[in-house]
């Protein structure tokens, strides 16, 4: 990678088109310079005098092609090379009309015909196919390898343009293999861009080929020495391989920076650009980039409109859709979906309705409704078999896999062993970790406690060596769930750190386990203590100012959200309206240097603590005690929740601070839990040594507790 990068930054100002082309991938100029396929432009053309004419005039007029003056192949290869240079800029409406204006004898050669199929390649790939197809039957590698080669690179490439049957890919990359020993004499530039385009196919739409490590080689070996127009498309499908396949971030993030440059040049195919990207918004969906994302997709949208290759849309949409979706924007993903579907011409519909199917089956496994996923998936499947690739037919089942696991049905091993043998066969890394994935929510959807805390653990090692911050059919707050479980089960720091990793919150039902990761944590009762990512603050003895931490202890007062008026007056009973305000903003600001902007939620004229990001003992404490008071609640799940408030007094709330509003709180918790506590203890048998056990422990918090006669104080020393 490092020749690639000094090379592209020497590409880093603007080159002529000309210059562009010159001494790289001429191909068909090559041919023509060398004479060797006697079909092209020959000595007896007899169009003198185009060289020095061409050589005067400006090349973006097509005038230029029309006339008929004599010429030898040295001179020919002038024309060829300005032609070359429009292909190979992207400007293929400007190739078209130039090839047009060409004399008849030579418009209608199959040089020049492959040409005129290669310009509508970008708006058309599946008429060129066909056409390039039908041209390549009539044509002998022997008798014309130049005219051959180009017809067969360009079927490749107007197939994966097409994105809609890879069936048709391996029988192209077996016909290179077979010709490919007997083209004696091919220009070696030719010889290169064939051997390019198989492993291109190799990468996009084979990856089972069991040459697929060979392929991607011997693409980051030209790679340098390619045309910048050559770079930014090898090098984007290389980039999409590492993202997709190999799940390989730390590796494709080098491309995505250095092809950048080129992406913005003006001069580039459209269809590399549109490369670019397709693996620039695949990396920002698996970087957690939302932001990043919907800039890409505005400035993807605006190049395809402006270049007429709105088709290509398709490719963004499906990973912009895949992206909300697994964030839970569901309102977003639908809004791609149907982009998706709109941005593919009719002629297309076969890959559009497998992805939108798949698409849409993923949005609803993300909606956890498994049953709308499953049928999504089955047609999506069904569409996979008679026209996708061995990967699309993965995707389906990928998510057959999952959704079956949340039913807890079986048959999702079938799926699971599917997804399983695609990972192994392609060294997928994407696919191995739903496969591990989908195991361990069947575990846990059918009890299998250890089985699950088994594979949790593979899908950790997996996910943290992988790096992503989403993965495909997130569903957040089931996967937080599962992490929940996991830690209750025994699991340590690499589930916490992949929790951080994924930026999960706490499950909103059932206990937050004690060990769950938040950003920030806060004692409050029996002290005072901010700790942000595991580092206590000093936050008295002068080391922070008061106000913000005045704001603190309110907020941390608070069940709901404070309304920002009331906060306002509390803090500055002195002040005006407006002065209260200005100074209460400034003090949110403040807050949120000291613990972390996301810890605090300024939403609608009310302030509050961000409960999935920040975890304080006094909300745990009144959580525990609205259990304690449930009376529908079962009894010995109220009497956990006993334990869990015992546990958690360690003295008053923030003594010390003598705010009123504080204080008021502090006497009013004091009294609930004793209370409450009191009330459920003597619903008990008071001669149960559990039930002893945990009056005693209460009478240590609350000295003051006069119990029955029943409970005796011989008991309670006891």
């Amino acid at each position: 990678m490092s020749a690639f990068n000094k090379r592209n930054s020497r590409d880093k100002a603007a080159k002529s088109a000309n210059g562009a082309v010159a001494g790289t991938l001429d191909l068909v100029s090559d041919a023509a310079a060398s004479g060797g396929n006697g079909s092209g432009i020959g000595e007896d053309a007899d169009l003198r005098g185009w060289a020095a004419r061409i050589a005067g005039l400006d090349f973006t007029s097509t005038g230029v092609l029309a006339l008929r003056a004599g010429a030898v192949p040295a001179e020919a290869a002038l024309v060829l090379d300005w032609l070359n240079t429009l292909l190979y800029t992207g400007r293929n409406r400007e190739l078209r009309d130039s090839l047009l204006v060409l004399p008849p004898e030579i418009r209608d050669r199959p040089l020049f015909a492959i040409w005129s199929a290669f310009a509508r390649l970008p708006q058309e790939p599946a008429a060129v196919r066909d056409l390039l197809a039908e041209m390549r039957r009539t044509l002998s590698p022997d008798e014309a390898p130049v005219e051959f080669v180009l017809a067969l690179s360009g079927e490749v490439q107007a197939t994966l343009s097409e994105w809609s049957d890879y069936r048709e890919l391996p029988p192209l990359i077996e016909e290179i293999d077979r010709v490919q020993p007997g083209l004696v004499g091919l220009p070696a530039a030719l010889e290169q861009r064939l051997i390019l385009v198989r492993c291109m196919a190799m990468l996009v739409g084979w990856p089972t080929h069991p040459q697929i490590e060979a392929a991607r080689t011997h693409i980051e070996t030209l790679l340098p020495r390619l045309t910048p127009g050559s770079q930014l498309l090898f090098g984007s499908v290389l980039m999409n391989y590492l993202i997709w396949w190999r799940g390989n971030l730390t590796g494709a993030r080098p491309y995505l920076e250095a092809l950048e440059v080129l992406a913005r040049r003006g001069d580039m195919p459209p269809l590399a650009v549109m490369a670019w990207y397709y693996g620039a918004l695949s990396f920002a969906y698996r970087e957690g980039a939302l932001d990043r994302l919907q800039q890409l997709t505005d400035a993807a949208v605006a190049f395809a409109e402006q270049h007429s290759v709105s088709h290509r849309l398709s490719n963004a949409f499906w990973v912009v859709a895949q992206a909300y979706a697994d964030a839970g924007d569901f309102g977003r993903a639908e809004a791609a979906i149907t982009r998706y579907v709109a941005s593919a011409p009719e002629r297309w519909r076969r890959a559009d309705l497998l992805g939108a199917h798949y698409l849409r089956a993923l949005v609803a496994l993300c909606e956890s409704n498994p049953d709308k996923a499953i049928a999504e998936a089955i047609h999506g499947r069904e569409y996979a078999v008679r026209y996708g690739g061995p990967h699309q037919a993965a995707h389906q089942a990928m998510v057959l896999a999952r959704a079956m696991a949340m039913k807890g049905d079986r048959q999702a091993l079938v799926h699971i062993e599917h997804v399983r043998q695609i990972a192994e066969r392609t060294d997928n890394a994407n696919f191995r970790i739903q496969a591990t994935f989908a195991e361990t929510v069947l575990a846990h959807v059918q009890g299998r406690r250890s089985d699950f805390a088994a594979a949790w653990r593979s899908v950790v090692e997996i996910a943290l060596q992988l790096g992503w911050r989403q993965i495909t059919g997130m569903q957040r707050e089931f996967t937080a769930e599962l992490a929940n479980n996991a830690l209750g089960l025994g699991a340590g720091t690499k589930t916490r750190r992949l929790i951080a990793l994924w930026q999960l919150v706490p499950p909103r039902n059932g206990v937050v386990h004690e060990t769950w990761p938040y950003p920030v944590r806060i004692r409050s009762l029996g002290g005072f203590e901010i700790h942000v990512d595991g580092r206590r603050l000093e936050a008295q003895g002068g080391k922070a100012p008061r106000k913000p931490l005045e704001l603190l202890w309110h907020l941390l007062a608070q069940a709901q959200d404070f309304p920002q008026d009331a906060l306002a007056d509390w803090l500055w009973p002195t002040l005006d309206g407006d002065r209260a305000m200005h100074a209460l903003r400034t003090t949110i600001y403040r807050l949120r240097l000291l613990i972390g902007s996301r810890s605090i939620r300024h939403e609608n004229d009310h302030i509050g603590l961000n409960a999935d990001h920040v975890q304080t003992d006094f909300r745990d404490l009144k959580l525990s005690l609205d259990a304690v008071a449930d009376a529908a609640a079962p009894n010995a799940r109220r009497l956990d929740a006993l334990d869990a408030t015992l546990r958690l007094y360690q003295g008053q709330f923030l003594p010390g601070i003598r705010l009123e509003a504080i204080a008021d709180v502090r006497r009013r918790t004091h009294a609930r839990l004793k209370s409450e506590c009191v009330g459920l203890l003597l619903a008990q048998d008071s001669q149960d040594p559990a039930t002893v056990l945990r009056a005693s422990r209460l009478s240590v918090i609350a000295p003051e507790i006069m119990w029955p006669a029943s409970f005796s104080v011989r008991s309670l020393e006891a």
